[in-house]
Formats: structure tokens, sequence, C-alpha cells
């Protein structure tokens, strides 16, 4: 019956049945939305070969990703910006714009209204060390306790810590997608799956990022390289097959600082932040997340912009994320920097700094 179904489905999404492909939607497995058949074709890609937007969405909505290459090596981003309209792909809704730079260092009024199994820190920076604990933490982190221990002790580290939403929890978009993402990261054995799933604006992230700041200075550093998160971090930050996105240069992060945690960028102050930490090639993304919320009187817009040296300190994963269009650059934890100028004169405030090693302060 599903066979049928999915055959149905796909008849109807290539003569522009629209009505027929929101019905059938749901019931299509999303393993089976994201197939490549064996003639090599994308059912996305077609669609969006045959310039029908209207189809193309109610896919991506079902969780068809547009990052499946068919036989001529195209993803449905590449298809959809040769046309002109890969902004399908730029993400609009709000709460899906609060995952990547709208969470700031300290933003812990909005933190605290999203039910999580883990209570955030009570530290003022959830996200970032300064001072000497910043030294010491890209110390440890450089001597070796972050550790490759393969894809799928990781996936099946994953499920057993239950940090995965069930099925019956979570049918969103993103849900399927993390669920289906770390169904095939096993499969495969490729850690490019364990990015995917990491950057969903999915519970998932936000189940990761609330354990992982959670307790004091020992217990973050620990769960970073020990329990099933020191699994996963070892897979994005030690994995020889993610060595060719590796990125150095110049990348920006769009956030909402406490004022009373604007002393971690004094000029000449060291910083480093305690998770993967998203940015953007592109000034302008960076700035049009600051704007998805009017701060608060006690907050700061602010724009930091990172100049990474190190190529081991992140990874460019445009060509890996949903969301293309952002150009994004997933820093490592443990980086190092040094605030050099900070402009208040800007709105948001302008702030940059530049990576140092951690031998060399």
């Amino acid at each position: 019956m599903q066979t049928d179904n999915y055959e149905r489905f796909c008849v109807a999404a290539c003569r522009g049945d629209i009505e027929t492909v929101r019905r059938l939607a749901p019931r299509i497995p999303i393993r089976d939305l994201n197939r490549r058949g064996p003639d090599g074709r994308v059912l996305l890609n077609d669609v969006l070969r045959n310039h029908r937007r209207d189809i193309a969405q109610v896919l991506l909505d079902a969780g068809a990703s547009c990052r499946t290459e068919d036989e001529n090596g195209q993803t449905a981003f590449d298809i959809a910006k040769e046309n002109g309209y890969e902004n399908i792909f730029v993400r609009i809704e709000e709460e899906r714009l609060q995952h990547y730079f709208d969470q700031s260092v300290a933003n812990t009024n909005e933190q605290s209204k999203k039910k999580s199994k883990w209570k955030r820190s009570k530290r003022t920076a959830n996200y970032v060390f300064g001072k000497e604990k910043a030294r010491a933490y890209s110390r440890a982190i450089h001597r070796g306790c972050v550790r490759d221990r393969g894809v799928r002790a990781t996936v099946d580290k994953i499920e057993r810590a239950n940090f995965v939403p069930a099925e019956a929890d979570d049918q969103s978009k993103e849900g399927k997608l993390l669920r289906y993402y770390l169904d095939e990261a096993r499969d495969k054995n490729d850690a490019t799956y364990l990015i995917k799933a990491y950057t969903l604006n999915s519970l998932f992230y936000e189940e990761v990022t609330a354990y992982m700041t959670k307790g004091g200075t020992r217990k973050v550093y620990y769960k970073l390289c020990h329990k099933w998160t020191g699994y996963f971090s070892g897979s994005i930050m030690k994995n020889p097959e993610l060595r060719r996105f590796r990125f150095s240069g110049t990348t920006y992060r769009g956030m909402i600082i406490k004022r009373d945690n604007l002393e971690y960028y004094q000029p000449g102050a060291y910083i480093t932040n305690t998770l993967f930490q998203s940015t953007s090639q592109k000034l302008s993304v960076a700035i049009e997340f600051t704007q998805r919320r009017e701060p608060n009187d006690d907050e700061v817009l602010v724009v930091i912009r990172y100049n990474i040296r190190n190529p081991e300190s992140a990874l460019s994963i445009r060509d890996l994320s949903e969301y293309p269009f952002e150009e994004e650059v997933l820093m490592l934890p443990g980086v190092l920097f040094i605030v050099d100028i900070v402009h208040t004169d800007t709105q948001p405030w302008q702030i940059s700094v530049h990576e140092v090693r951690w031998d060399d302060t």
C-alpha cells in the first residue's frame, strides 16, 4: 500500500497535481521523500526543474531535503539557484530563526520559556568562557580529550540517552529529518549526517544545548569529552571525512547579549565558546538575525566578527545545511579568541576578535 501511495505521489508531483500531493504527503515515509531512484532521479529535484515551487514547498514541509544529489550531481538548491528562486530555502519563520544567531551568550529569558529535559545553567554566560577559564578550556581540548569513537557508536549513544524525540512526540519536518539523518549516519557510517542532524532547528538541538551548558566549568568540560556528548563532539571535531569542510577566514555571528555580560568582550580579553557555534560568512545574515526580536532594556544587539586562522577550528557546512543561503560556518568548541575592537557607535554593536593559540597567550 505504501508503494502504491508513493508511486501515485510521484506521478501527481510530476504532473502538477498539488491537491493529490497535499493529500498523500503525510503518508509518505521520509526515506521515500529523499529517495534517489535507480535512474538517479530525485523527486524534489524533478519538481523544481518543472518550476513547481508550490509542490516543492509541500515536499519540503513534509521532510524532503534540499541536499540529495541526483544523477547529474545536482541538489535541489543547485536547481533552484539556476532558476532564480533559491529563496525558497531561506528560513523565514520566527521560530526557525531563533535556532542559530538569535540565541545569544546569555539570552536566558527566552530560553527559560522553552520546555527542556535539562534546566539551563545559572552561569552568567551559557556559551562562552572568559578570562583564565577560556585558556584552560582551550588548552584541555587541544591536549586530546576529544576523540573520534566512530559514527555508529555515536548514534547508538545518542539514542540510548533518549535525546531523540519519539515520532509520536514530534511530527514536525525537523523532527522527521532528525530521525532520518541519524539513521543515515549509522547506515552509511557518515559523520556529515550528524552535522545535518545537529544544525536542524529541532528539539534535539535544544536538548543538546541545555544539557551541555548545565553545571560549572568542570561539568561542562566533562560533558564535551565524555558521556554521549563526548562521542558526538569527537565525531564532528575529529572525524577524518570532515576534513574537506575545514574553514579559515572571516565569519559573523549576530546575537543579543545581556549588558552584564559585556565584560567578556572588552578589548584584550580572551574568550572561547563551550559548544559548537553557528556563524555565517555573510554579515547581512548575522545582522538580520539580530533584528528578529526587540532587545529588552538590559540587552544589546551585537554582531561579532571572528577571524579564524586555524582551519581545524571550524567547518564550512554550506553544502550540508538545509539553509545554504546562510553560508553557515560551524565553529568548534574551545577555539580561543582575543577581543580586538568594540564599536558601540553602530547598531548593532560590532565586536571584532581574532583566533590565538592557547599556548601563545
